[in-house]
């Protein structure tokens, strides 16, 4: 049986679809000059109250409390009659909610009727109340009743759909319109699958949960913002998104689908999938893949850092986050690019830096590496020069220089590859046939270059058979300078 207790409230008219609309809250002191009963019609003896609970969820100062004294629809029923002055537009939104407090969990059946046109609609959606008597947020989503336009004039709630057997106390605040899910100033909804790259900024509300469409035989409302974000995003494609000052309803890191790398800046941790998750500048678990791209626009810190990413024996190119020492990648010595084919060592490297193992033993990509307490650094506009390091996967290396699987510096081309956290040099000198760490090479032979030099010109489009002096050369299709 569906026995309602009705609260009748007039919607604001929104100004924009992106803003939380607030219908009614009990600091809200513009209505309460109505009457004694801050505004409502005299039926379960509402009155405005000092809020119960304020360690919860709500922690308003003021709600509106009411009595439910049986089950007698005129003994159930309170209202809050704005609907002859005020002319609201939902502006697209579709979604509405409220805080409610009260004994007995049961179903919370939620009204909206258009009486300003001569009551041409009512459109109900139900959703369930679990709190057992404590405050709970209601969430009701009216995007499947076809009927309801932008211009409703009464809100209707109704507390409790079961049998009321003895007088129950009611309490209720924050009635508000939800805005729309947007991504920057675009309407999620409206966002291509697959379209959305980079460093992306979300706004509005981005809920998952369900109702009950309540028209006639109800039936289930699923709604999954999160879900419908992942569709839009590109494969390997959005490296950060920023849902700070977003409104969230059970939310969860729906990006690590498309790109395992993913960071997001939220306002607190999920109830699930924390992974790669941001609060107040640190997450617990930050998990990189050398397979997928990588973009930090801001900074924060770690407890746990999981690389997916091998290592040969002897010697390897690394491009980090965070800084390291020799030890923790698996190596006996790391060293930064000086020049040419030069190397120095150094005890540790820093954050964002491109550098070298020596020395390194084998490492399968599975497990990888784990690293704890690391401040990751926000990434800049360049990871080096002539030795650049990369924070994405690269399908054409042609004119550059990596590591190859025997440890030799090898040139690329369009058929060789380059995953992600690697570094490579952009061009070597054409005499060189081995890498110089701080002076020697003793012990580093099976590292010499693997340089094809096919063809040399100069710079007056001579080609020569041999580099002869000092000066800037084009070494297959690349200028290069020789010192």
């Amino acid at each position: 049986m569906k026995k309602l207790l009705l609260t009748l409230v007039t919607l604001v008219t929104a100004t924009a679809a992106s803003a939380q609309i607030v219908l009614w809250d009990g600091e809200d002191a513009t209505i309460t000059d109505r009457n004694a009963n801050a505004g409502w019609w005299d039926r379960g003896n509402p009155t405005l109250v000092d809020n119960p609970e304020k360690d919860g969820i709500n922690t308003s100062n003021k709600c509106l409390k009411f009595t439910m004294t049986g089950d007698d629809f005129g003994k159930k029923h309170v209202a809050l009659p704005f609907r002859d002055w005020i002319k609201p537009d939902l502006n697209g939104n579709r979604r509405l909610s409220f805080m409610i407090k009260k004994e007995v969990n049961d179903n919370v059946l939620v009204e909206l009727s258009d009486p300003t046109n001569g009551g041409e609609y009512w459109q109900k959606v139900a959703a369930w109340y679990g709190g057992g008597g404590k405050w709970q947020k209601v969430v009701l989503d009216f995007s499947t009743n076809d009927g309801l336009n932008d211009f409703p004039g009464v809100f209707a709630i109704t507390a409790q759909t079961g049998s009321v057997t003895s007088n129950q106390d009611v309490y209720i605040d924050n009635i508000v319109i939800e805005p729309v899910p947007m991504v920057g100033t675009t309407p999620l909804k409206d966002i291509t699958d697959g379209s959305l790259t980079g460093n992306i900024t979300l706004r509005g509300s981005y809920m998952n949960g369900d109702c009950q469409n309540a028209n006639g035989d109800w039936f289930e409302v699923k709604y999954n913002d999160f879900a419908t974000l992942e569709d839009k995003l590109g494969d390997n494609a959005v490296t950060s998104v920023d849902m700070r000052g977003t409104i969230l309803k059970d939310a969860y890191n729906s990006t690590r689908g498309k790109n395992p790398n993913c960071i997001v800046y939220a306002d607190a941790f999920f109830t699930k999938n924390n992974e790669n998750v941001v609060v107040n500048g640190t997450t617990t678990t930050l998990i990189l893949d050398d397979a997928h791209p990588f973009n930090a626009p801001t900074g924060f810190t770690a407890t746990s850092v999981e690389l997916k990413r091998g290592v040969k024996d002897g010697i390897n190119t690394f491009c980090l986050p965070f800084a390291v020492t020799p030890s923790e990648v698996s190596a006996t010595k790391i060293a930064t690019f000086k020049g040419g084919v030069t190397f120095t060592t150094a005890e540790s490297v820093a954050a964002n830096t491109p550098f070298i193992t020596v020395g390194a033993t084998e490492v399968a990509k599975d497990p990888g590496f784990t690293f704890s307490n690391k401040t990751i650094v926000a990434t800049p506009a360049s990871l080096g020069t002539t030795f650049q390091g990369t924070y994405k996967p690269l399908s054409d290396t042609s004119g550059n220089y990596g590591i190859n699987k025997d440890g030799k510096f090898q040139g690329g081309s369009s058929d060789t590859k380059c995953n992600a956290f690697r570094a490579y040099l952009t061009t070597i000198p054409s005499t060189a046939r081995s890498i110089d760490i701080d002076g020697e090479t003793t012990g580093i032979s099976n590292v010499s270059l693997e340089n094809p030099v096919k063809e040399i010109y100069n710079l007056n489009g001579v080609r020569v058979d041999k580099i002869g002096q000092k000066g800037i050369y084009i070494i297959n299709g690349k200028k290069v300078i020789v010192k």
